[in-house]
């Protein structure tokens, strides 16, 4: 028999990502229409839980220890897991009602897949059509694409500049990747951008091998002769990667979507670098030939491409 008793509940493990993605009780305790007190004693129950410190806490927020790190990577996937679980549960059970899965890496999840989700709603209230349930699965790119091609869900948007020749696609917005330190690091008080020989010399913290920003910054390396950078840290989520570089493992670089924030804080500080500006396209994916997309996913996809980013 498996004992899980150290294994905290969903709910518990939604709160900490929220309170990683925000660093901030209070923040967090608004975001999810909870009390600061009550968030703050799920948090020293999943310590509890896990007998591990995992946030240090200060006047100004919340920053996670090297504990809470780890356990931040293995929070998402979990998340993501319940997610998948979920959306198979409702689909074998035999409910009924017009529906769309989509997925999307994890930049356009966070930072636009909620405001297209938001405007379709208006749109299908504003046309009094039927309520469309859109059930939205998290990847990185590599993962979107299997699961387009596993056919479980209908439309998929990616972050990566390579994409396989046998779905479809339309690029919707382009983004921007920015090399971020803590302002105690070396290159944060730079007169001039950093070399490309330096930047190959240098460990960063990374995304995994199959994620859009991982792919974007291989290819603008290439473009300079350069080979890939070796990681000093490797994680499955942006969130990691961000929290990462804020506690000072290492520099990275990340989408200026992710990180406006902290650079607004001083949490973090942009680097210019010689690679010049790295940027990827923001690209839907689907298969075959568009007028064979649902009604659905044809007004998402449309709206999404008509969508100011």
């Amino acid at each position: 028999m498996l004992y899980l008793n150290r294994v905290p509940d969903l709910t518990t493990l939604e709160i900490f990502r929220v309170v990683t993605q925000t660093g901030s009780i209070s923040k967090a305790a608004r975001e999810l229409g909870m009390s600061q007190q009550a968030v703050s004693a799920r948090m020293r129950a999943l310590e509890a839980t896990t007998r591990l410190t995992l946030l240090q806490r200060s006047p100004t927020g919340v920053q996670l220890t090297p504990h809470g790190l780890g356990l931040q990577d293995h929070a998402d996937r979990i998340l993501e897991a319940a997610a998948l679980f979920q959306k198979h549960v409702t689909a074998t059970s035999g409910e009924r009602g017009a529906s769309l899965n989509i997925a999307a890496s994890q930049t356009l999840a966070e930072h636009l897949v909620p405001r297209w989700l938001m405007a379709f709603r208006r749109e299908l209230a504003a046309t009094e059509a039927s309520p469309t349930e859109v059930a939205v699965t998290v990847g990185n790119t590599q993962d979107v694409i299997k699961f387009l091609r596993s056919q479980v869900v209908e439309l998929g948007f990616v972050e990566s500049p390579n994409l396989p020749p046998d779905l479809s696609h339309r690029v919707i917005a382009t983004d921007q990747l920015v090399l971020v330190v803590t302002p105690s690091h070396r290159w944060a008080t730079l007169s001039s951008p950093v070399p490309v020989s330096d930047l190959a010399r240098t460990a960063l913290v990374m995304r995994e091998e199959g994620s859009g920003t991982r792919d974007a910054l291989d290819v603008a390396l290439a473009r300079h002769g350069t080979a890939p950078c070796a990681p000093a840290l490797e994680l499955g989520t942006t969130s990691a990667v961000r929290s990462a570089v804020v506690a000072g493992i290492a520099p990275s670089f990340l989408s200026l979507r992710t990180v406006a924030s902290d650079l607004e804080a001083r949490r973090l500080v942009q680097v210019p670098t010689a690679l010049g500006q790295v940027t990827r396209p923001f690209n839907a994916i689907w298969h075959g030939p568009v007028h064979r997309l649902s009604a659905g996913a044809r007004q998402f996809l449309a709206l999404a491409n008509g969508a100011k980013s």
